[in-house]
Order: C-alpha cells, then sequence, then structure tokens
C-alpha cells in the first residue's frame, strides 16, 4: 500500500459538495517486501534479512528509502546508488559478511541493517525517501502464518507477487534456506 494518509482538508467559501473517487494501489505500483528470514537455523544461520521485489515495468531508485521494524526514524537507509530494475530483487542483511558467506550467488544486497528481526513476529515497514509508507506488513510465527520458518531453516516467501503480503494466507515456508536475490 501507498501513502496511509487519511486526512485531507478543504476550505469551503461557498456551500459547495464533491466527490472522494478512492482507487487502490495494486502490488505491481511499487517495490514490495518478498521475503523474510527472521529466525534462522543454528546449523545455518546468515542472521536476519529481508528481500525487497520489483514487480513493476519501470526501474526503481530506492536510494535513501527506510527500512524499519519500528520508528521510521529508527529504520536502516537504503544507501545511494540502489537501483531495482524490472522484476529484480535486493537484500537487506543485518549482516552482510554473514549473508555474503551463505549466499555468494547473491550478488545484490545491502546493510548492515543494524537491527534484527523479532523470531516470534513483527511489523516491517518500507518508507520512500518522502516518508511515505510504500509496503508493510506484520508477520507471525504462529498459524495462520507458516511456522517451519521460525528456526527450523526455512524463510517466509511471498507466493505470488501480485498479492497482499499482507495476507498470510499469501506466504509459505521456502524449500532448504530460501532464495534470496532470485524468485521464490
Amino acid at each position: 500500500s501507498l501513502s496511509q494518509q487519511s486526512v485531507l482538508t478543504h476550505t469551503f467559501s461557498a456551500p459547495q459538495s464533491f466527490d472522494a473517487v478512492f482507487q487502490p494501489c495494486t502490488v505491481q505500483d511499487t517495490v514490495i517486501i518478498n521475503e523474510i528470514n527472521y529466525h534462522s537455523a543454528a546449523y545455518h544461520d546468515p542472521a536476519d534479512w529481508v528481500e525487497l521485489y520489483n514487480p513493476t515495468a519501470t526501474s526503481i531508485n530506492i536510494s535513501a528509502w527506510v527500512f524499519s521494524d519500528k520508528a521510521y526514524e529508527e529504520g536502516f537507509v537504503i544507501p545511494q546508488d540502489v537501483v531495482l530494475q524490472p522484476q529484480e530483487f535486493v537484500v537487506l542483511a543485518r549482516d552482510t559478511a554473514q549473508f555474503h558467506s551463505l549466499f555468494p550467488e547473491c550478488v545484490q544486497y545491502t546493510g548492515p541493517l543494524g537491527f534484527g528481526l523479532s523470531g516470534s513476529g513483527e511489523t516491517l515497514c518500507l518508507w520512500d525517501s518522502s516518508a511515505l509508507l510504500v509496503d508493510s506488513l506484520s508477520y507471525s510465527d504462529q498459524s495462520p502464518w507458516p511456522e517451519t520458518p521460525d528456526g527450523q531453516g526455512p524463510t517466509l516467501e511471498l507466493i505470488d507477487a501480485a498479492s497482499d503480503n499482507s495476507d498470510p494466507a499469501h506466504w509459505q515456508a521456502s524449500t532448504h534456506f530460501g532464495s534470496p536475490g532470485a524468485a521464490n
């Protein structure tokens, strides 16, 4: 979802009426949170990471965007020159060296996040450079969310990028240890 602003102010100079027309944005309008590694298996621990995906047909510069698990001000600022091409992924890693050692084939990643993800679930937010909410979701380690990503190896992966990623029915446990930087 784009901006969550719900206030619109208009001053009437005379009695008037107007019709508000609200149109939902679709997932294809912007970058989305596509895969989450929040509690690795002890025997394969790349540290926490989140994959972002650009499902659009245009390049999107996500430099200075903020990824957070709490307040906007406490989030990770995406470095300069991070541009997602159409259907491209980028991983935001808590520990880039640890991540790269276990996923050397993933070349588009950045970090360190400076914070970890809760093993019991929390709200994740992606904000653009104007501090407008681009995407958010609240995951959990309990049903109806898949439970095996909680320390057993798999990640949470979005089944279809065109689906609502805030709905747990649209997520599944990955095979093996996830697919960072590649299609789920």
